[in-house]
């Protein structure tokens, strides 16, 4: 049977708020990479249009070039966090584990979950996945906050300047 014939699965009103969550969470994680942007090029301040256009809107620059940069910043302004960095790390890991969950979603004696996939083999509840991931996004907000009151304490620009 070609995929064409195969009829999609439709799981109802779990898969509904699988989408939801799923939409919820991309945003959310939108949000502190914007964040992130903004701080790395507030400490890059002489050039920040150009930061902003030709590195941070490109598609090669990564979370992970993100993160790396960020924590050079944190440190060059002494408020680096070991644990917040790895908590990043983790945001961005369970973003990702979102963004694919629509092709693993399934049900298992009645309950909605994620199938194991290549982010571990145990299944994965969306709702649960979604609380740790909210957590840890209201713990990035204020870790950014810090790290941008140490930036803007230490420079000669200002917020309205960019």
């Amino acid at each position: 049977m070609s995929d064409e014939q195969r009829a999609p699965i439709d799981f109802g009103p779990a898969n509904l708020r699988l989408k939801e969550i799923r939409g919820e969470a991309i945003t959310m994680f939108a949000e502190v990479e914007s964040r992130v942007d903004s701080l790395i090029a507030i400490h890059y301040a002489k050039h920040w249009g150009i930061f902003m256009w030709e590195v941070a809107a490109d598609e090669h620059f990564s979370w992970a070039l993100r993160r790396s940069l960020f924590e050079k910043v944190a440190r060059a302004r002494e408020v680096f966090d070991p644990k917040q960095d790895q908590q990043l790390r983790q945001l961005g890991n369970l973003r990702n584990f979102f963004a694919h969950a629509s092709k693993t979603v399934g049900t298992l004696a009645g309950e909605t979950h994620i199938m194991p996939s290549r982010y571990g083999g145990e299944l994965r509840w969306p709702e649960e996945e979604f609380t740790e991931f909210s957590r840890l996004h209201a713990e990035a907000k204020q870790y950014l906050d810090k790290v941008q009151a140490a930036l803007l304490a230490a420079e000669e620009v200002t917020p309205e300047e960019h």
